[in-house]
């Protein structure tokens, strides 16, 4: 199954962990869909579902190269810009989640985290769970690509050999 989001024009394909068990899945467990940055993106482009075209979302870097660190309209940190995260946006605008943080740095705000999961499935947020976008980062940490946590709607980047989860869409 998939959903379409009008704001973005993008497709989403429906389950969150749909890699689970895939043979790019090469987390600490071959069952539990979490991936290096590579094996996401691997994933997503060798999706054949609704008649393919998939890639993980992207990130747009605004503001200095690199991380802008903040709690409000950045590209990095909690409450991030979303026009520029399709993740950031599906967890904020359109399912009406909040951050850890409000727009002030102040945190934690009632209400926070993962409260609405909407028509998805397997949408994770403990912990550990992260969703890899399809943007590597740019600057000196060229191994690096950014991710967005769904426990607390945090986005940053990370080493592409860790291991996090991934969601596809596309146009």
């Amino acid at each position: 199954m998939s959903v379409h989001c009008a704001a973005l024009d993008l497709t989403w394909l429906a389950d969150w962990n749909a890699g689970a068990g895939s043979s790019f899945d090469n987390g600490s467990s071959s069952t539990d869909g979490r991936m290096t940055w590579s094996s996401a993106t691997a994933w997503a482009a060798a999706l054949t579902d609704f008649g393919g075209g998939w890639s993980l979302p992207g990130v747009t870097d605004i503001g200095n190269d690199g991380c802008n660190y903040g709690s409000n309209g950045t590209d990095c940190g909690f409450n991030v810009d979303t026009s520029g995260s399709p993740l950031a946006h599906m967890y904020y605008v359109t399912l009406g989640n909040l951050a850890y943080h409000d727009t002030s740095g102040s945190g934690p705000q009632d209400g926070w985290g993962l409260k609405n999961a909407g028509p998805f499935s397997d949408m994770l947020s403990t912990e550990s769970v992260a969703y890899w976008s399809g943007t590597p980062h740019t600057q000196a940490l060229s191994t690096h690509a950014w991710y967005f946590y769904t426990l607390n709607g945090y986005q940053h980047f990370s080493q592409q050999s860790s291991y996090y989860y991934a969601v596809a869409v596309r146009p």
